[in-house]
């Protein structure tokens, strides 16, 4: 709710319902380098208003990278050593998929604080 206050509208109601904002989806389908993002929640069932989308993950397997420190940065370096360093050099793992998570800690201390916790899935599978 906000500041007290019940939902006002349909899209108030799904922020709240799904917890949007916890997730970042970034789904690399455009091409050319570009990628959408999508703020994101749990989707909880119910009424999807005009605007809004429910994206469905394919199951997968998923490597999860925690993240410590202020946003962006901290955020930004973990991506920037997984794609450059964990990838390349994994003789297990490589990447399927075509999205990747990121995850906000909504409950606990700001996007500013020094321990702030965040995360990046990426989706996995062994190699053949």
């Amino acid at each position: 709710m906000y500041a007290g206050n019940a939902p006002a509208n349909p899209y108030e109601q799904a922020l709240v319902d799904n917890c949007i904002g916890e997730y970042g989806v970034c789904i690399d389908d455009i091409g050319g380098g570009k990628f959408r993002y999508l703020v994101a929640g749990k989707y909880a069932g119910g009424d999807v208003p005009e605007g809004m989308v429910v994206y469905e993950f394919p199951r997968n397997d998923w490597a999860v990278f925690n993240c410590i420190g202020p946003i962006p940065d901290a955020l930004q370096s973990v991506n920037t050593r997984i794609f450059r360093e964990w990838l390349p050099g994994n003789p297990e793992y490589e990447l399927c998929g075509n999205a990747s998570v990121e995850w906000y800690d909504c409950v606990n201390g700001e996007k500013t604080d020094p321990d702030y916790h965040s995360s990046i899935w990426v989706p996995v599978k062994r190699k053949e």
